[in-house]
């Protein structure tokens, strides 16, 4: 071979650390002394000599390497021929998460048409001073009813005539529900004594348990609250059809207790992670769509969080090929719950973000049905009992905290017929003029700042932000899962398991029943589904500018006569005379 010729040849080699340990019950940890390998030590297998029995394990100690996302697809396709157990966990999470986002879409959208404003169809013609009344179905079990339910306002100036509350476009009073409905009567009530409840025990549910009325007085924006919480059955203690109710006192409606139940069960509607996906309250501004893509924020997040907090090694490499298999569960474990520590400001900063944004949809609407009426009730006096807007102002921090925590769950939006429907003729006779200047004297007296921060648009960048965090944590967990052992993986994906079982059945309930003490024993907050602020502040107006598109339409005007001889005739229009 001549030597000016250079032979080149590749060739690879590894560096390989072989020990043997043996497990000391004293010091509770691996020895090597007593354990050395053997001379049948191979590639593939390692043979240890021990001067004594007990447990003892293998290791063999490879230089690290870093993870390069390009140059290492071919170990990656290797690895998941091996090891596929993260990432066949991680395919599973988005595949669940795709069928639950067609359910949330669609609940969403049947959300919207169930939200109605209802302009009972008994009214008189002519009768122009509004009412909003509230009708809230407790949420025990078989609490709906199928029944058709009355109502009649007693005050100490006037009474209504007896009211039907129905809605011709859905089923209403069902378990857990609140209905709004707009009484309209002939004159200003005064103040509130008592209200009359009946229903005539039809359908096939006839029970109804009742747990509050609220009426708002729309122009004097008054409140007048109704303790019910009994059942109207023949069926149940007190067989009765009928009940006569008187405001409620001070006491009575900030007593803890009620309060407490109040807010813990909208707690888990609205502050709940996982339960608020599927009991969300349906006049909540925070959809459930956007509940399910902070869910898969959060889970994804704390996934590849917990995978670069157990890839860092606490003692001997060693203990994780050993049989002290429940002291590695628990480092898993301990490193998925400080993973949604961690994820758990972006939680609520996500959360929030959603829950500041105005909606750019209409979520609830306004729909006009037909009643009938049914006998009066015996009238009788009380006296009138305080609102609940004299309860006094509160403290800058009780403010902040509520401010935080609690959603409006009334938006301050614009309230639209679902088929735009024009307002009938009995509304001609109300008095615009009074309507405008009472509303413009409210908005000078009392400025409510808006509670949205954001306008309709920033819904976009929220969402684009949560698919960067979702592709990232879930695209950086298939690649690091990869590189795990088929036992590691396993006992991650376990740890990841046991700890959401802990945020759903331990984490979230104790913040909800947190929260609900503050809010109910330390703070004395009305729960928020009970507040109709936001609903009366958005129908004045529309009320108004509905009021002035009618005034406006013909016939409400006479006719200019100059207009309607300039207009062009056809020879429809034009009679025999004028077309000779």
């Amino acid at each position: 071979m001549d030597e000016n010729d250079r032979l080149t040849i590749d060739y690879s080699f590894q560096i390989r650390t072989l020990e043997c340990h043996v497990w000391n019950m004293k010091t509770m940890s691996w020895d090597s002394s007593g354990c050395y390998s053997g001379n049948e030590t191979t590639l593939n297998r390692l043979h240890c000599r021990c001067t004594h029995f007990g447990g003892f394990s293998g290791t063999v100690l490879i230089p690290s390497s870093n993870v390069d996302p390009v140059l290492d697809i071919d170990v990656y396709l290797i690895s998941a021929s091996n090891n596929a157990v993260i990432l066949f966990f991680v395919l599973t999470i988005l595949v669940v998460y795709f069928l639950i986002l067609i359910w949330t879409y669609v609940k969403d959208k049947q959300d919207i048409f169930k939200n109605e404003v209802i302009i009972l169809g008994d009214n008189c013609p002519g009768d122009s001073y509004p009412y909003l009344v509230a009708v809230y179905t407790g949420y025990q079990r078989n609490a709906g009813t199928s029944s058709v339910v009355g109502i009649k306002l007693v005050g100490d100036k006037d009474k209504s005539m007896n009211h039907i509350l129905v809605s011709g476009s859905k089923a209403i009073h069902s378990r857990s529900s609140d209905n709004f409905f707009v009484l309209l009567e002939a004159r200003r009530l005064g103040s509130i004594s008592y209200i009359s409840l009946w229903h005539n025990c039809s359908g096939h549910h006839a029970a109804w348990y009742c747990d509050r009325i609220v009426v708002t007085d729309l122009l004097q924006n008054q409140v007048w609250t109704f303790l019910v919480r009994r059942w109207l059955s023949v069926m149940h203690e007190g067989c009765t059809l009928r009940c006569v109710l008187f405001p409620a006192t001070v006491e009575a409606l900030y007593d803890w207790k009620v309060l407490f139940a109040g807010h813990l069960y909208l707690g888990f509607q609205e502050q709940h992670v996982w339960t608020s996906i599927f009991l969300r309250h349906r006049r909540s501004t925070y959809t459930r769509t956007q509940r399910l893509c902070v869910a898969l924020s959060i889970t994804m997040a704390t996934i590849i969080t917990s995978i670069l907090l157990s890839g860092i090694p606490v003692d001997d490499p060693a203990e994780e090929l050993g049989e002290n298999i429940f002291q590695l569960f628990g480092w898993q474990l301990l490193c998925t719950v400080a993973g949604a520590f961690l994820t758990a400001p972006v939680t609520f900063l996500f959360a929030l973000l959603f829950r500041k944004t105005a909606p750019s949809d209409e979520l609830f609407y306004c729909t006009r049905v037909e009643g009938s009426s049914t006998d009066p009730p015996p009238d009788a006096e009380v006296e009138p009992q305080k609102t609940e807007g004299e309860m006094g102002r509160e403290k800058w921090w009780s403010s902040l905290l509520t401010f935080i925590m609690m959603e409006p769950l009334i938006p301050n939006l614009r309230l639209e017929s679902r088929d735009r429907l024009k307002s009938k003729s009995q509304d001609a006779d109300t008095s615009l003029g009074d309507m405008k200047h009472t509303s413009e004297d409210r908005g000078r007296k009392r400025k409510r700042k808006s509670f949205y921060w954001f306008p309709p648009w920033f819904i976009i960048v929220i969402s684009i932000l949560c698919a960067l965090i979702v592709s990232f944590s879930a695209t950086s967990s298939v690649i690091f899962g990869l590189k795990f052992s088929l036992m590691r993986s396993q006992m991650w994906v376990a740890a990841v398991l046991t700890a959401f079982l802990l945020s759903v059945f331990v984490v979230q309930p104790l913040k909800v029943v947190i929260f609900a003490f503050i809010l109910s024993r330390l703070l004395k907050k009305q729960p928020s589904m009970y507040s109709q602020q936001q609903y009366t502040d958005g129908f004045r107006p529309w009320y108004a500018q509905k009021l002035s598109e009618i005034q406006q339409q013909n016939m409400h005007q006479p006719p200019d006569s100059t207009v309607i001889l300039l207009q062009p005739k056809t020879l429809s229009s034009m009679d025999r005379p004028q077309i000779v």
